[in-house]
């Protein structure tokens, strides 16, 4: 039996590891690795959130009509308190979710975005590794952003704030 949830258990996060873009290579750095397993553990923590509903009673609200190469904004406003990158610091719980139309007129989960009000502190980064966008403000006081495109593959990037994928 535990060979049995051991061998599920690696599937999993080989899978997701895979959807991610790929195992890293004998030859890939640490931090290339620190960067793919966070974002395994990102896809693992938000996946319940394909609901629309889940999120909602996780405390998630829209904030935003649908934008143009981004979706609706479902932000957490207690994850967004802190000022730390995704709740108490932890990146498994983002402060915004974006949902996008899907062709049967349903909102499909396609990825997340972190939000740190800037306080003066230096610029955040997602697992030590990857800087945010900003300072910016675009009608929220001044802050640092960072889109993830976890669910709907952007040909820009993982990183990029628009993803041309996702059309309102």
């Amino acid at each position: 039996m535990r060979r049995i949830i051991l061998l599920v258990t690696v599937g999993a996060v080989v899978a997701a590891t895979m959807a991610l873009g790929g195992v890293a290579s004998a030859s890939s750095g640490n931090s290339d690795l620190a960067v793919k397993k966070g974002l395994a553990q990102v896809r693992l923590a938000t996946a319940k959130y394909h609901n629309v509903e889940a999120a909602k009673k996780a405390g998630y609200v829209p904030v935003s009509p649908c934008v143009e190469g981004m979706g609706y904004h479902y932000a957490n406003m207690g994850n967004l308190e802190d000022g730390k990158v995704g709740a108490g610091g932890n990146a498994r719980k983002p402060e915004v979710l974006l949902y996008a139309p899907s062709a049967n007129g349903k909102l499909k989960l396609v990825g997340v975005e972190y939000l740190v009000f800037d306080t003066g502190q230096a610029r955040p980064t997602l697992f030590g590794e990857v800087p945010f966008e900003g300072p910016m403000t675009h009608g929220l006081p001044q802050h640092y952003d960072l889109h993830v495109w976890t669910w709907k593959h952007n040909p820009d990037g993982i990183f990029t704030a628009h993803n041309p994928n996702v059309r309102c």
